[in-house]
């Protein structure tokens, strides 16, 4: 996957870090999304992790197939034709997200090796 611009890949690299009050600091100081509407997405899409990450009841949207569910359908957004600059940013975070927090989640390092 291509990369961010710095902000954002600073944002999400606290967020995956779990270091949400940094995250949500960056998120705050607007002026450093600003220029694009695409940017802007980026800052609500990093926004709306944080407050997904920091919610206090525990849900399993991000965990096992709910992730895969809710990446095909954001990938299916992305293609729309209806999907503008703003919201192509915001999935462009939450696919980062998705991508990174997935890694090796429920994979065997290597089978073969075992036993």
């Amino acid at each position: 996957m291509e990369s961010l611009d710095q902000t954002t890949e600073e944002c999400l690299a606290h967020i995956s870090a779990k270091r949400y009050t940094e995250a949500k600091e960056m998120v705050l100081n607007a002026s450093r999304w600003s220029g694009s509407p695409r940017l802007a997405g980026r800052r609500i899409g990093c926004l709306g992790l944080i407050a997904k990450l920091t919610q206090k009841k525990s849900d399993d949207l991000l965990n096992g197939e709910k992730l895969t569910k809710l990446k095909h359908m954001l990938l299916k957004l992305q293609s729309s034709l209806d999907c503008d600059e703003f919201e192509k940013g915001y999935i462009e975070v939450w696919l980062r997200y998705i991508d990174s927090s997935s890694g090796d989640e429920g994979v065997e390092k290597d089978p073969s090796k075992e036993k």
